[in-house]
């Protein structure tokens, strides 16, 4: 009991972004992922503290993201992707693609541009559907800032 006590001290969620289409381009010597068609709300999840999952509008969380670009880049978020076009091993499995996604831009109704990099793989230029982001932190006993900016009433300030 005591050990699941420890665990329930540490900060950790997940938010989670969808969308229709992903693009990957280079624009001005930049690896650019596009998230265009993207669901109106994100969804975000913990276990710790507390058991809770909600909803935040896209916009709102991009937007927080935005106007604390620094932040997010002191403190950058653990990021995988999947999507409905992933190459599937011989057991039918497939694995998520772990990238760094910095510097986002508002690049239309529901589209956003981040600079990206693929860690373990290589993702070519072109549409990509049905694609999912999982953004996440290290679990940690003090808050990270990015999550207290983007769910500040789940977060106690004492």
């Amino acid at each position: 009991m005591e050990a699941q006590a420890k665990d329930q001290a540490y900060y950790h969620f997940l938010f989670m972004l969808s969308a229709g289409k992903g693009l990957v381009s280079q624009e001005q010597n930049r690896d650019l992922l596009t998230i265009q068609e993207g669901a109106p709300k994100a969804l975000f999840m913990t276990a710790r503290p507390g058991r809770t999952r909600a909803f935040i509008p896209l916009s709102l969380f991009m937007h927080n993201w935005i106007k604390h670009n620094q932040i997010y880049l002191d403190t950058p978020p653990h990021v995988a992707m999947i999507h409905s076009d992933m190459k599937e091993d011989p057991s039918g499995m497939a694995q998520a693609l772990h990238l760094t996604l910095a510097n986002p831009e508002r690049r239309g109704n529901n589209s956003w541009a981040f600079n990206f990099t693929c860690i373990d793989d290589h993702l070519d230029t072109g549409t990509y559907h049905d694609m999912i982001l999982f953004i996440d932190w290290t679990p940690a006993l003090i808050c990270p800032e990015p999550i207290r900016i983007q769910v500040p009433s789940l977060i106690s300030h004492a």
